[in-house]
């Protein structure tokens, strides 16, 4: 049986994934944990913390599923990879965007505030 190399899992391309990850999702983490909401206060009930268990049950098991020699991609493996790795980056730079327009008003906690304004501008718009 011929070993076959996972591009995710081989350099330079395991480089750029982790990087791409850590760029998108660990502001995200960082705005979770700044917006826990104060005691008493009305949330979303837990639907987040569901997503985010989800979420981290998933990825281990993406990465398990990825290296079963079935599931390899042996053509193309090149653009797989970038149209794995737009979206993501594409989503981060989103929410970025989104962040640097509603400021302050751009919590984890998704609430509104007795002094904000709707936002009409950029993609809001």
């Amino acid at each position: 049986m011929q070993h076959i190399q996972i591009l995710a899992y081989s350099s330079p391309y395991a480089w750029i994934f982790w990087a791409v990850f850590l760029f998108a999702f660990v502001p995200e983490f960082l705005l979770m944990a700044r917006s826990r909401p104060a005691k008493g206060e009305k949330t979303d009930q837990g639907s987040m913390q569901l997503i985010m268990l989800v979420g981290w049950i998933a990825f281990p098991a993406a990465f398990t599923v990825a290296s079963w020699a079935r599931f390899v991609l042996l053509d193309g493996q090149k653009i797989s990879f970038g149209v794995g790795m737009a979206p993501l980056l594409g989503g981060s730079l989103l929410r970025r965007y989104c962040w640097r327009l509603l400021g302050k008003y751009f919590t984890g906690n998704v609430k509104v505030q007795a002094e904000q304004t709707v936002i009409q501008e950029g993609i809001y718009k």
